[in-house]
């Protein structure tokens, strides 16, 4: 037979996590987030990079439309240069090799760099259509 005594102690066992279990916890999670943190901010650095290199390619792309609306032909040198209907000039980008776009559209081609987060790259504005192509790109 159970006594009130027997009963009690069986109710009174302590449930959930002691202190030191939960800092053990923490400690290894905080190792696992020190080891995964560098490579996941060089990843997204990496992923930043590309976005503005993609997004200055497009805005080259678009130079051959500006010139045929605008009804004439496009020297892009620089930002003093670049059509104010394509909106600001793209983030990092320099220009090598002057880009000319004639008033019907062709491009002459030219070369660029885009530079961010302490990375750049070089790239080749094609003829005719502005396409940008880097080395790995081209056919």
């Amino acid at each position: 037979m159970r006594t009130w005594a027997t009963c009690r102690r069986a109710e009174l066992r302590p449930s959930g996590y002691t202190l030191l279990e939960l800092l053990v916890v923490l400690a290894v999670m905080g190792m696992v987030a020190a080891i995964a943190a560098p490579p996941i901010a060089r990843q997204v650095e990496a992923w930043r990079a590309e976005t503005v290199f993609r997004d200055a390619s497009r805005q080259m792309e678009r130079l051959p439309a500006a010139a045929r609306r605008a009804g004439q032909g496009l020297l892009l040198d620089g930002p003093k240069r670049w059509p104010t209907t394509l909106g600001p000039w793209p983030e990092g980008l320099s220009v090598i090799e002057p880009i000319l776009v004639e008033p019907n559209g062709y491009c002459r081609g030219g070369r660029i760099t885009v530079s961010v987060l302490g990375r750049t790259r070089e790239a080749r504005v094609a003829a005719p259509f502005c396409r940008v192509e880097t080395d790995g790109d081209a056919p």
